[in-house]
């Protein structure tokens, strides 16, 4: 199998994507999966779907005037289960927690750390502070925990786990989306404000 992972956005969204390569099923049980930082854990089990979209109409009147509105929904559902299954040769993609939602070591920049500058395409001077880690070193680290089973009846139960660590912080008061060295590239995330 194939797994790779995206935490993009505020607070760190984490995509899972799973591709099934063998000839039998793969069934994922969420129930026994969990993302650890620091001997503490949250769930990767949500029984909660969560749908989203956006519904836009146009009419045209009898007095002779188009109209046209538009207005987003949102609902949720519950599922009974917390097992996906996987057919051979096809895959899955789930968006499951926050990494936010853990808890790590306080993460801020020394006053007297130098700071940088970057011109904005539009010609404005962002000033900001970069921090650069090594993994034991590295104010955030956390670990994935996924349990899998193969096989027709889901008989063989293994588990996977992956590690994980920030190697480069960036502070600035510049929103991200106004900054020009943040992509939307599945390996970057923000916070609000400065871990305290």
């Amino acid at each position: 199998m194939s797994v790779t992972y995206r935490f993009s956005g505020e607070g760190g969204l984490m995509t899972v994507n799973v591709f099934n390569k063998l000839n039998q099923p793969l069934y994922i049980n969420w129930k026994k999966s969990a993302l650890i930082n620091d001997g503490k854990f949250v769930s990767l089990f949500n029984k909660a779907v969560i749908v989203s979209g956006t519904i836009e109409t146009t009419a045209y009147s009898i007095d002779k005037h188009w109209t046209s509105g538009s207005s987003n929904f949102s609902a949720s559902f519950d599922l009974p289960e917390g097992i996906d299954f996987l057919p051979p040769l096809t895959g899955l993609s789930k968006s499951l927690v926050h990494i936010g939602d853990i808890s790590w070591k306080n993460v801020s920049v020394p006053e007297d750390y130098p700071k940088e500058k970057l011109r904005t395409p539009e010609g404005a001077v962002t000033k900001f502070n970069r921090l650069y880690f090594d993994d034991n070193k590295s104010p955030i680290r956390f670990k994935t925990y996924l349990t899998i089973a193969t096989g027709r009846t889901a008989d063989k139960e293994f588990s996977v786990q992956h590690s994980f660590y920030a190697k480069e912080m960036i502070q600035s008061t510049t929103e991200p989306d106004m900054f020009s060295m943040y992509r939307k590239d599945g390996s970057q995330f923000f916070v609000r404000q400065t871990v305290q």
